[in-house]
């Protein structure tokens, strides 16, 4: 055995640099992953802007689409009376 101590606080130092490096290591790891998680947060938001953006103008067909199916109902109300009077020839 070392009667100074110089081993033993060489150990130690070794170990408290190795347990120093660990904890660096894994809170870069740490921060790696949510940088990830957040670079991916924030592609779902721009993905779910665009396809807001896509379906708003679909809006604008659906109403035009709708007037449309009314007038032909109206307009095929008025056939109505002229099939009936074809069938009773």
């Amino acid at each position: 055995m070392d009667p100074s101590g110089k081993g033993e606080m060489q150990e130690r130092d070794e170990l408290a640099e190795s347990l120093n490096d660990l904890f660096t290591n894994l809170s870069t790891m740490v921060k790696g992953e949510l940088q990830g998680t957040n670079n991916l947060l924030e592609l779902l938001e721009k993905m779910n802007l665009r396809v807001a953006e896509e379906y708003k103008s679909f809006d604008v067909v659906a109403s035009g689409l709708r007037v449309f199916v009314e007038q032909l109902k109206s307009k095929s109300g008025s056939f109505d009376e002229y099939a009936q009077q074809i069938d009773a020839i």
